[in-house]
């Protein structure tokens, strides 16, 4: 998800045809890429479902992983670019507007609808740093005429505490977790996602939607160590932890910079 799509359609113009092989989830959202001959979703079963290359990439002349196309592209730098059009990843209108109108008729009055996610996924080996507990949101609670969405997949009671931390908060899975192409057009109805640095926020930047991402003291390379910009996504700005598992500092900036909004 990191690498813009660009490369592919950069590919197809010289006349290589590109197959992607992604997961099941992913297949509605990476669809529209150009350049892309043909999609490939590899069964979601265990964490080696995608390496019997025999099977899923018959045909192909040869096989990259997608972490290696940023070295392959010349990529050397946290900061260098990959040229490709942004928005890359539309959400359909009716979709945007069926969200909106949830949130809507669980708050008529809220002046500004903004998404939250705090934690990331378990199943990744780098979810402890960057996922924080629902109750370290409870500052932004001062805030007024906000309507916070909840946008945090995973166990209801995981999502439950929001409600404690921010009450009044509209849990928007709590019918269950849509498609991914349909969970962006929830993210797309909202003014803002504030966010830990999850997929939720690349779906808000491949949509060129405004996101505040909270990043730990050591975060992934593509974030680089300092500044608020982030050269792959124009439209994320980066709140980053001063003290290693805190986050009190960048939970803070989020409160006064929304305050100021």
């Amino acid at each position: 998800i990191i690498l813009r799509p660009g490369l592919a359609e950069a590919n197809a113009i010289r006349g290589a045809r590109v197959t992607l092989l992604t997961r099941t989830a992913l297949e509605p959202v990476l669809r529209p890429i150009a350049g892309l001959d043909r999609i490939l979703a590899a069964p979601d079963v265990g964490q080696l479902a995608k390496a019997n290359l025999a099977a899923w990439a018959d045909g192909c002349d040869g096989f990259v992983p997608m972490m290696t196309l940023p070295r392959l592209a010349g990529v050397r730098h946290a900061g260098d670019m990959i040229d490709a059009t942004l928005p890359w990843l539309t959400p359909d209108g009716a979709r945007v507007d069926a969200w909106r109108q949830r949130y809507a008729a669980a708050a008529p009055r809220a002046m500004r609808r903004i998404g939250v996610v705090w934690r990331a996924s378990p199943d990744n080996m780098t979810s402890t740093q960057r996922t924080m507990a629902a109750a370290c949101l409870a500052p932004l609670a001062a805030l007024e005429e906000i309507q916070f969405i909840n946008l945090q997949g995973g166990p209801a009671e995981g999502r439950d505490a929001l409600a404690q931390a921010l009450p009044g908060s509209f849990d928007a899975l709590a019918s269950g977790e849509p498609r991914l192409d349909d969970f962006a057009a929830a993210i797309a109805s909202t003014v803002l996602l504030v966010t830990v640095d999850t997929m939720a926020l690349h779906l808000a930047g491949s949509m060129g939607h405004p996101c505040w991402v909270m990043l730990p003291h050591a975060p992934s390379f593509y974030w680089g160590t300092d500044g608020d910009g982030c050269a792959w996504y124009p439209s994320i700005r980066c709140f980053r932890q001063t003290t290693r598992g805190d986050w009190h500092a960048p939970i803070a900036a989020v409160r006064d910079a929304l305050a100021t909004r």
